[in-house]
């Protein structure tokens, strides 16, 4: 049975949670640093700000950071977002989110967070789009740049089976391979690398010619049987 931890400043519904928990089959911990705890989740009130301290330090590093409450502002989003939170969720979703990130076939929790950053970042450019445009200002755009959609780089190796047959291939090709290979599909890949589809099947045919096959589609079968 996993651990979790919460961090409740909403101290009158604690129960709630903790009854959902462990009908969740999940066991709550009385202390964070308890060696067992492999979630943290915050309960914050509608007001607050960054998240408390036990949710910030050393040991809560090492953890994937869940906020419980409804509708979390954008604000509160971003913030917790910087601050190391890899999700939000609604009470009737606790459960299922927590299964979700604690899924061991997930991605790991350097690129949770990341995750985390940039549906924050853009939950936040659309409201602040959406208020300004609300009072006529229809100049005010918003543009996040590329540098939140850089993937962890050092994951997803190239798999064993292709490692051979694209080593004529530049590293920088080799991680697109790699990056394709670990989210399924082209539109995942270039969602990941902060690209366009129609630059990643650029590349791709540029390595498909490399490796001496006919087109993109040929080398996207080959990456999928591997």
């Amino acid at each position: 049975m996993r651990s979790v931890f919460v961090a409740d400043e909403r101290v009158a519904t604690s129960s709630d949670i903790i009854d959902a928990l462990t009908f969740g089959g999940y066991q709550v911990s009385a202390s964070i640093d308890d060696p067992s705890v492999v979630a943290v989740v915050v309960a914050l009130p509608d007001n607050a700000g960054a998240l408390p301290d036990c949710a910030r330090g050393s040991r809560a590093a090492a953890l994937p950071v869940v906020i419980f409450g409804s509708c979390a502002s954008v604000e509160l989003m971003l913030q917790s977002a910087i601050d190391g939170a890899v999700g939000w969720t609604e009470p009737a979703e606790l459960i299922s989110t927590l299964t979700s990130v604690l899924d061991d076939d997930g991605p790991d929790l350097t690129e949770m967070r990341r995750r985390a950053r940039v549906v924050a970042l853009e939950s936040f450019a659309r409201a602040q789009a959406e208020s300004r445009l609300a009072v006529g200002d229809t100049r005010w755009r918003v543009h996040l740049t590329r540098l939140e959609h850089d993937p962890v780089r050092d994951r997803a190796p190239v798999p064993a089976a292709m490692s051979h047959r694209f080593s004529t291939c530049t590293s920088h090709q080799r991680e697109l391979l790699a990056v394709i290979s670990r989210e399924g599909s082209v539109t995942k890949a270039a969602a990941a690398l902060g690209a366009s589809r129609s630059t990643v099947y650029a590349s791709l045919r540029r390595i498909a010619h490399r490796v001496g096959l006919s087109d993109s589609s040929a080398l996207l079968e080959l990456i999928k049987a591997s």
